[in-house]
């Protein structure tokens, strides 16, 4: 067995005060507020150089107008991807894809660790395939770059790797709340996605950071509402007659099928893509020279790029009644899902919630404008449709139910939407978990072998601490001892050389009785590594697996003493107890 020298004083990072992580959310907060405020910016410079040639920060509110480059505009998705297969193969790895996967490995693979510099190049790499025409949102970006910045600054004093996750769910949830002008949302997205366990301590800094981030949003971005719609101001909504919710929840029904597709079309890309001989440079530019093509033919056809980047202009053209042909939407909806696929299937840098926003106002768009037509006396509107969608399209593809809903109301600021969206919701969300298990953001994951626990198995297993599962079933044996002084009623034996722990032994009778006339130095005890009792499951789980070994020695600082002691054991038998007890709650 190999031999231990490690003093009894091995504890973990220590836990910082509340008062010190409220100031660090509100940095966090300031961070990602002014980070969001910069991608956009980034974005629009990019799409400004991509589509118009121009060099100039000023946000473009409606379509594109034709592009100066005429044909041209078919290269610019490629142009586009070449920078950023440099950037991703050549500095951040991290960059590629929408954000949110990366964010959620970071948290339970790498204890909330994420490179700084990925907030630089996830900006740059986002901004580009999104202002060059590819079909990716803004959100998932915004999200990695503050859970990065949160990550970083959660690296620089020594705090435990729980609160180091605080932090980046605040960054994260900060990035979404600045964009969306949501500050509900974003905890919402936090608690749904981000956070494995929700406590007042872990909420904390979520709270903090969101109101801070959109206190910055709404300064430079204003206070009004991401999607305004003057058509519904003093005009009576009727929605509430059964029929009409009978008609949402069959939407929702439907809804779910496009969710599943959706999810699986993305993947089922880029598993063709990584099929096809050549490097990641031709895989990814190959797909989005299509893209090109099918912008152009679309610009083409309606004289709009209604399809490039985030579409938010085209969901602005369906909530005020700009566009209004069931037909033409519903063709929209293909096509924004073909570009989509090989935008983020071929590697890209985006994210998914604009897309998610795109599919679920054409769909609800369209099947509104239909009823409408189809029954004028019956009071459907499509507005509230479209806005239904997009709440049922987000919850179902990426299983944020509550935030996809709390998103509609503060987008809009009207609570008109939240009954019809609730219902749409829910049928959304459980067709496509019966056809697509995994969400849109968990189903890479699980191919690439890295599975996230869900609901119990999260929060209830990775809200316990190393205190709460281990066993005192241990006695401190000195190296000089004799086996037969080990006491009733412990199964372990902890063997102390001077102060430093040589092994630790297993109690078995055979042991005691073979060797009765032995001392402890005869033996070699298992190896053994220490953790802090506030160390989560995680955290112990994985200094067992980097130490390769099977126990781990719970250690505590005492008052009054300049070292730690061990106050528990955790071996497989506590694991497999820990598994056992949460089996029971399931």
């Amino acid at each position: 067995m190999p031999i231990q020298n490690e003093p009894l004083l091995s504890s973990g990072p220590k836990p910082l005060g509340h008062f010190t992580l409220g100031v660090l959310a509100f940095v966090v907060g300031v961070l990602s507020g002014f980070g969001a405020v910069a991608f956009r910016a980034l974005v629009d410079l990019s799409h400004n150089l991509f589509f118009l040639g121009t060099c100039s920060f000023t946000p473009l509110m409606d379509q594109p107008p034709q592009s100066v480059w005429g044909i041209g505009i078919i290269l610019a998705p490629v142009v586009g991807a070449v920078i950023v297969s440099f950037i991703v193969t050549s500095f951040a790895p991290e960059a590629r894809g929408s954000g949110v996967p990366q964010v959620m490995k970071a948290i339970y693979y790498h204890e909330g660790r994420i490179r700084p510099l990925v907030a630089i190049f996830k900006a740059l790499a986002s901004s580009i395939t999104i202002g060059s025409g590819g079909s990716a949102g803004r959100e998932g970006p915004i999200m990695q770059i503050g859970a990065s910045l949160g990550s970083a600054l959660g690296q620089v004093p020594s705090m435990t790797a729980s609160q180091r996750i605080s932090l980046i769910a605040a960054g994260a949830a900060g990035g979404i709340a600045a964009t969306f002008n949501a500050p509900i949302a974003g905890v919402c997205f936090a608690v749904e996605l981000l956070l494995p366990s929700i406590t007042a301590t872990t909420l904390l800094p979520v709270a903090i950071s969101t109101t801070i981030a959109t206190l910055i949003g709404r300064y430079y971005f204003g206070l009004h509402p991401t999607f305004y719609i003057p058509a519904l101001e003093g005009a009576p909504t009727v929605y509430t007659g059964p029929y009409q919710l009978a008609v949402y929840l069959m939407f929702g029904l439907a809804l779910g099928l496009l969710c599943s597709v959706f999810v699986r079309s993305i993947y089922w890309v880029t598993r063709k893509t990584e099929g096809i001989s050549g490097n990641y440079y031709l895989r990814h530019c190959s797909a989005m020279l299509l893209v090109g093509i099918v912008l152009y033919l679309v610009h083409l056809w309606q004289g709009r790029f209604y399809v490039q980047g985030v579409g938010y202009a085209a969901i602005e053209d369906v909530l005020r009644g700009g566009l209004t042909s069931p037909w033409l939407l519903l063709v929209l909806v293909v096509v924004k899902l073909v570009v989509t696929a090989l935008t983020l299937g071929s590697g890209a840098s985006g994210g998914i919630f604009s897309p998610c926003i795109f599919l679920g106002a054409m769909s609800g768009g369209a099947l509104g404008f239909f009823l409408q037509a189809l029954f004028p006396d019956a009071g459907f509107q499509p507005t509230i449709f479209a806005m239904a969608g997009i709440a049922g399209m987000v919850g179902g593809a990426t299983g944020a139910l509550l935030t996809s809903i709390i998103i509609v109301f503060e987008m809009t600021q009207n609570l008109d939407f939240v009954q019809p969206a609730i219902l749409t919701v829910a049928a959304a969300y459980t067709v496509r978990k019966t056809f697509s298990y995994e969400n849109v953001y968990t189903h890479g994951m699980k191919q690439q072998g890295t599975p996230l626990a869900e609901g119990l198995e999260s929060g209830f297993v990775l809200s316990f601490r190393a205190r709460d599962f281990m066993t005192d079933e241990f006695f401190l044996a000195p190296i000089d001892s004799l086996v037969t002084t080990w006491p009733p009623n412990k199964r372990l034996a902890i063997i102390i050389d001077n102060g430093l722990v040589r092994g630790v032994l297993h109690y078995a009778p055979t042991l005691v009785e073979n060797c009765k006339d032995l001392s402890f130095a005869s033996l070699d005890g298992e190896h053994s590594v220490s953790v802090d009792a506030d160390a989560s499951v995680a955290e112990v789980q994985q200094r067992m697996a980097s130490g390769s070994a099977r126990i781990a020695l719970v250690t505590k600082r005492k008052r009054n003493r300049s070292s730690d002691v061990i106050i528990g054991v955790v071996d497989d038998q506590q694991l497999m107890s820990l598994r056992g007890r949460v089996a029971q709650l399931q």
